[in-house]
């Protein structure tokens, strides 16, 4: 036998033969199923809860503050770069509607009608970023004015 006195009864049985391990947990889960509509509106209330916290959470971050943006010399940088976009877009359309006129033109039917035309006979003037020839050039020293 051993010196302590032991306080586990579980494994005793009643008077009806049952053991006191199995009554003790049929009381435990009658507790349980008795307490359950207690917990569940419990739980209920907590989550309404944190729902009518989230809503108001967000109905004040919509409503109640709103930013004005106020930089100025922001918005004048942003302008000057939407500008500076959209003239290089048309500088560099106008430049392909020039190559595809000069590209589309009719051949010259003969080489020798054709008189060359050096590029220092040929006058030009640059006029932004673009090259501008005067009419009597070709088209051939045209396209290489042009890619030069």
């Amino acid at each position: 036998m051993s010196s302590q006195k032991t306080s586990n009864n579980d494994s005793c049985r009643d008077l009806s033969g049952r053991r006191l391990s199995t009554i003790k947990e049929a009381k435990r889960l009658a507790e349980y199923i008795e307490s359950e509509p207690a917990r569940k509106k419990a739980q209920q209330e907590a989550q309404r809860a944190k729902i009518d916290a989230l809503e108001k959470q967000v109905a004040e971050s919509v409503a109640g503050k709103k930013h004005r943006f106020d930089d100025t010399e922001y918005l004048e940088q942003s302008r000057d770069i939407v500008e500076n976009v959209k003239s290089a877009v048309s500088a560099g359309l106008l430049k392909k509607r020039k190559k595809a006129k000069t590209s589309h033109s009719p051949p010259a039917s003969d080489n020798a009608a054709v008189p060359s035309i050096t590029t220092s006979a040929a006058t030009a003037a640059i006029v932004g970023s673009e090259l501008v020839l005067d009419s009597a050039t070709p088209s051939s020293t045209a396209a290489g004015l042009a890619s030069a």
